[in-house]
């Protein structure tokens, strides 16, 4: 029988297993549009990733998907300007509900504060995810990580409000 995930808000203590989960995203996911090198220079970020959860963890809104048992597989977070700074999933729940119910959270808390736009800088493995949530490429990037360039996609996505009308 599966275990059962739960989406629930992102708590200080899930910092210890967030590293494990953005190499998984990273080795798993992202390899197939990635070459190794690339793979290997962005997954040396793993402790910045984890780094900026725990100082900036008051500053963002962020949530996660997990298991019965307590393993993290999945993790999105939203800055207050709008900016969605971290999206990875574990291969077992990407292109499932548990992504999709993952990111309404988020859109959820992006009409609650009032937010107008979002936006992301999307992986070659998201960007086919946040098209299909109406995003837009605005450009293609190149970033340097360390001595080698992967690319991202700029992205944004307007939000009609959702208050009442006067």
């Amino acid at each position: 029988m599966p275990e059962s995930i739960t989406i629930r808000r992102a708590r200080l203590s899930d910092a210890d297993q967030l590293p494990g989960l953005f190499d998984d995203a990273l080795r798993l996911i992202a390899s197939r549009f990635y070459t190794p090198a690339q793979i290997d220079a962005w997954a040396r970020r793993a402790p910045r990733f984890q780094h900026i959860f725990e100082t900036e963890f008051e500053a963002r809104s962020a949530w996660v998907a997990e298991t019965e048992t307590g393993r993290l597989l999945a993790y999105i977070d939203l800055v207050d300007d709008g900016h969605i700074d971290f999206f990875y999933a574990r291969p077992d729940v990407t292109r499932t509900q548990v992504t999709h119910d993952l990111f309404d959270e988020l859109l959820c808390e992006a009409h609650r504060k009032g937010i107008t736009e979002l936006s992301t800088e999307a992986s070659e493995a998201a960007k086919r995810f946040f098209e299909k949530y109406g995003f837009e490429v605005t450009h293609k990037q190149d970033v340097w990580l360390e001595d080698v360039c992967l690319n991202n996609y700029r992205m944004t996505k307007p939000l009609v409000s959702t208050g009442p009308s006067i």
